[in-house]
């Protein structure tokens, strides 16, 4: 394959080397990082970390994006954006807090809610060894004692390392999504290595026409929207149980970007990389 592969994982507490060595289990599972980092295949996979390393620390952070940074084959980050009542652009996946939609607080408020059950959330991993599951839980809860707090998008522009791509999924509610748009291409003209994605294919193109010098991925689920693929972004992001050689060599050769999210079992991990770094 001429291009890189991108996969997005949120298993890397087992993928990645640690300063956190609990016990001999870790020294033999660090030996798995070998497998990436040495394979002669390795310039043809890119490793994301979703959520900006939410295998090991609260979901879309600062303290979990900067930790990437120190991570030799970490690649990338990815970290959700949506916009708050006073249009703050803030880090955050889940779409509601205490049943009401993250559009309808401030900054402020959203900052003095208690929002540890939606930014900690354990990853639900199958496949691993109880050793490994229990080194992985360890791990977890070593680090998640620290305090979470809020991050803006503004904030990880400052402490990302600019040398890995960074994966800004927007978050469109239908509450001044053209706010969000023009503030996210705002903050991002100047910025290198960044590609903004989304599951709205109709805002996303949106915003590729109003700044085509950005560059954008589609993120696809479902394979019926593999048949109305018409290579007009820059990237297709597509769910890895629905993925196929074919889908991806085609995209390849049309010279797009292409990326498999979200792998959480080690296993899984191990056969596309197999797969698709020949």
């Amino acid at each position: 394959m001429k291009k890189k592969l991108i996969v997005y994982v949120s298993l890397l507490g087992l993928l990645v080397s640690s300063n956190v060595v609990l016990d001999k289990q870790a020294m033999s599972l660090e030996k798995k990082i070998d497998i990436h980092q040495k394979t002669e295949h390795h310039d043809t996979i890119n490793v994301v970390a979703h959520r900006g390393y939410s295998c090991l620390y609260p979901d879309n952070t600062l303290s979990g994006i900067d930790a990437c940074g120190d991570i030799n084959c970490i690649d990338g980050i990815e970290v959700d954006v949506r916009l708050t009542k006073d249009d703050q652009l803030v880090l955050f996946h889940e779409s509601g807090v205490n049943f009401c939609d993250v559009s309808s607080y401030t900054y402020e408020e959203l900052s003095n809610i208690n929002v540890d059950n939606y930014i900690k959330k354990r990853r639900n991993f199958k496949g691993y060894t109880l050793k490994e599951l229990t080194l992985l839980e360890k791990r977890y809860d070593s680090l998640m004692v620290e305090e979470a707090s809020l991050c803006t998008l503004n904030d990880a522009l400052r402490v990302r390392d600019k040398s890995k791509l960074l994966f800004v999924d927007l978050k469109f509610s239908g509450y001044h999504d053209d706010i969000l748009i023009s503030k996210v291409a705002s903050l991002l003209h100047n910025e290198e290595n960044v590609i903004i994605q989304s599951f709205d294919e109709k805002l996303l193109s949106t915003m590729q026409k109003a700044y085509p010098e950005l560059k954008y991925q589609l993120l696809i689920n479902h394979s019926n929207q593999l048949e109305r693929i018409d290579y007009r972004f820059d990237g297709y992001g597509i769910k890895y149980k629905i993925l196929n050689e074919d889908i991806v060599q085609d995209l390849i050769n049309h010279g797009k970007i292409v990326s498999i999210w979200t792998i959480d079992n080690y296993k899984e991990f191990t056969r596309l990389h197999d797969t698709y770094s020949q």
